[in-house]
């Protein structure tokens, strides 16, 4: 038996890791406001999957780990009103500005 081969949409799938740091004195209102994003995002028809992660060893370190269908699903999450409204209320809670990066799988 062969291996499957991986659909032209599966090939396509692309992860993004969403990096924030919050002040120490922020973690809470940060925790509020990014599960509230959570449970948006993770209803938009291109989410696939979309986990929210605390550093175990460091609360202020917060990674949202997504796949996208593809990257207009992606770029349209980012236009979103919860998005942009999550944005704007973190303005006062980050330590340092988030990051964010986009991949595929390779294997």
């Amino acid at each position: 038996m062969q291996p499957r081969r991986a659909s032209y949409c599966e090939a396509m799938i692309l992860r993004a890791i969403s990096h924030v740091f919050s002040r120490p004195d922020t973690v809470e209102p940060m925790r509020a406001v990014l599960r509230e994003l959570l449970a948006a995002t993770r209803m938009e028809p291109g989410c696939i999957t979309c986990e929210l992660l605390e550093g175990v060893d460091d609360p202020t370190d917060f990674a949202f780990v997504a796949e996208w269908r593809s990257r207009t699903d992606l770029q349209e999450h980012h236009r979103t009103p919860h998005v942009l409204t999550a944005h704007a209320r973190m303005q006062d809670l980050v330590a340092d500005e988030p990051s964010a990066q986009v991949y595929k799988v390779i294997g």
